[in-house]
């Protein structure tokens, strides 16, 4: 049995996929039936039969390692009953990461776990191990788990089962990373690589074939293709989505395609018009059930909209297709679904997206480094002029954030309840943070500040948000400094210009710093201050890689004044409380 190399454990990618009668991507939620559904929180699974009304944490649980040093990897379920997840864990015997798998048969209430056994690798290849892509099952036997590697390219190989998961076998599929859905258990498909390719098999996934689909003369110079995965009704019945771009001033296209023969043909349904330029690669969150596409039509602005678009007869729409503040979108049938945001509001409709009304885990859980996560309390009506405050411990805040509490009661923050609080897993490495997929990167944005110290909070953006950009990471961070022992010492130093700066009335010390490694740069903004013989040193990080490390037109530079932006959103809600 193989195990995760530490040195390339953070390359791990939250993944959780649908392998159903719906298109969607479910990374960190899922409705699979009328008010059924899961959604992933702070590194928690959570489950409700209500709609949200009520939610039961379904976490699996290891007995041989602390929880802080277990994280989710991978989720996936069959139906409202089987369901899968993927666990990684320090081995202190191993000295090493491993991972196991869970798995149960009735919602959660229960779960076996196993490690997860597969034929040895080459060294080089065990190195270069990054964690699941894509998760499938196509029967409670039957399933697949496509594993990523380390490498610019996105680079992945495929295990399958035949009992449940209890052992796995390597097929010789194509070399990619990415999202995969079997019909039958011959009858696949694979999804990923840097330009979101496409292929199929018949063959359970012993041999694989590209596929290419034909643009309709509505996509004119727009012939850059970026594919989704395919989902069937049946085993002939199916449809699949093409993003079409071309150069600048080339209007995009967005193109769902349908098929009667199991996917030997397709034809173009639905095209539809596209709102600013995507990248190759970047694919927009999209559902299709009972013969609807469910597509975003934008909620980074004063409105929040998810349009049904009907694939059978004639249609004739204006309607532009913008993924604009929208993460995830999950519909059950035509009326019921899920829409996460950006911000991490998960909002359900029951009337098909006419009206939203926002729903999160109603728990209140104890956090990494010893902090109190608060959650809404009560259901609150979405509007589209935006989201309403919540008045909760005598404080009013923003509805969909989560606050931050120190553990001794020192300060205390909020931050959108999409964002990860990140939490050290080793002691003995100060570097070791997760969830991996978006606390950790190459310079680490939630490690000991350069004067050294110990970070009490980290909390990072999703890099899910950022896909098919050079963006590596960036939080939140809150130290308490070693060498701040006085106040000229604290506000001192050398990191760039000095200026002041007035937060919740509290005046911070600001400066800013960089640095670059192996490819990997860093920017730094930093605030400090002195308050009862304490050297405090808030920090918003934001990494990168070189887009010179990527092959041409693959990736795009990310927009890194709005990275800050949010990150500030978050500072702007700090304040000390003793």
């Amino acid at each position: 049995m193989g195990t995760i190399p530490k040195n390339l454990s953070f390359l791990l990618v939250f993944a959780s996929f649908l392998c159903g009668p719906a298109i969607s991507g479910g990374r960190y939620m899922r409705l699979l039936a009328p008010n059924v559904g899961w959604v992933v929180e702070a590194n928690r699974l959570y489950w409700t039969t209500d709609n949200g009304i009520h939610w039961v944490d379904i976490t699996p649980r290891t007995t041989s390692a602390p929880w802080a040093e277990v994280e989710n990897v991978g989720v996936f379920f069959l139906d409202i009953s089987k369901g899968w997840v993927m666990l990684s864990q320090w081995d202190q015997s191993l000295r090493d990461w491993r991972l196991d798998i869970a798995k149960t048969s009735d919602g959660g209430a229960s779960w076996s776990i196993a490690p997860l056994s597969y034929p040895d690798l080459l060294p080089t290849l065990q190195d270069a191990m990054a964690g699941p892509a894509g998760i499938c099952f196509v029967d409670p036997l039957h399933g697949w788990i496509d594993m990523a590697f380390a490498g610019n390219s996105k680079p992945g190989k495929l295990l399958a089962t035949k009992d449940g998961g209890r052992t796995w076998t390597w097929l010789s599929a194509p070399v990619i990373a990415g999202d995969i859905y079997f019909v039958t258990t011959l009858d696949g498909w694979l999804n990923g690589g840097p330009d979101s390719s496409l292929y199929v098999t018949h063959d359970g996934g012993e041999s694989w074939r590209d596929v290419t689909l034909e643009p309709p003369p509505q996509v004119g110079a727009a012939t850059g293709s970026t594919y989704y995965l395919p989902v069937f009704i049946d085993a002939q019945h199916g449809f699949t989505a093409v993003n079409y771009s071309g150069i600048y001033g080339t209007p995009p296209k967005f193109v769902i395609f349908a098929t009667e023969d199991g996917g030997k043909t397709w034809e173009a349904r639905r095209v539809l018009a596209e709102a600013g330029k995507p990248s190759i690669g970047s694919q927009i969150p999209f559902c299709i059930t009972d013969s609807v596409a469910f597509v975003p039509t934008g909620a980074g602005g004063p409105s929040a909209a998810v349009v049904g678009v009907p694939l059978g007869g004639e249609f004739k729409s204006d309607l532009v297709v913008s993924s604009t503040g929208m993460l995830e979108i999950s519909f059950a049938d035509r009326m019921h679904g899920w829409l996460l945001k950006a911000d991490g509001d998960l909002l359900s409709t029951t009337d098909g997206g006419s009206t939203w009304v926002v729903t999160a885990p109603r728990t209140q859980t104890k956090m990494g480094n010893g902090g109190e996560r608060h959650v809404p309390a009560d259901k609150t009506e979405a509007s589209a002029a935006g989201l309403p405050y919540q008045r909760q411990d005598g404080q009013v805040r923003r509805a969909g954030w989560n606050r931050f509490t120190d553990r001794n009661g020192k300060f205390e923050f909020e931050y959108p309840a999409s964002y990860f609080v990140c939490e050290q897993i080793r002691a003995d490495e100060p570097t070791s943070w997760g969830p991996w997929e978006s606390c950790r990167s190459m310079i680490p944005i939630c490690g000991v500040p350069k004067d050294g110290g110990t970070v009490r909070a980290c909390v990072a953006l999703p890099n899910a948000d950022y896909k098919g950009t050079n963006f590596s990471g960036a939080a939140f961070s809150v130290s308490i400094l070693e060498t701040g022992k006085s106040e000229r010492k604290c506000l001192g130093g050398d990191r760039g210009p000095l200026h002041s700066e007035a937060i919740n009335g509290v005046k911070f010390v600001v400066s800013w710093d960089a640095g670059a490694a192996a490819g990997h740069y860093m920017e730094s903004y930093i605030y400090r201050d002195f308050r009862d013989n304490v050297c405090y040193e808030l920090d918003l990080n934001i990494a990168s890689a070189s887009i010179g490390a990527f092959d041409p037109g693959t990736v795009k530079e990310f927009d890194s004044g709005e990275v800050r932006e949010r990150l500030r959103q978050v500072l702007d809600t700090f304040r000390f409380v003793k």
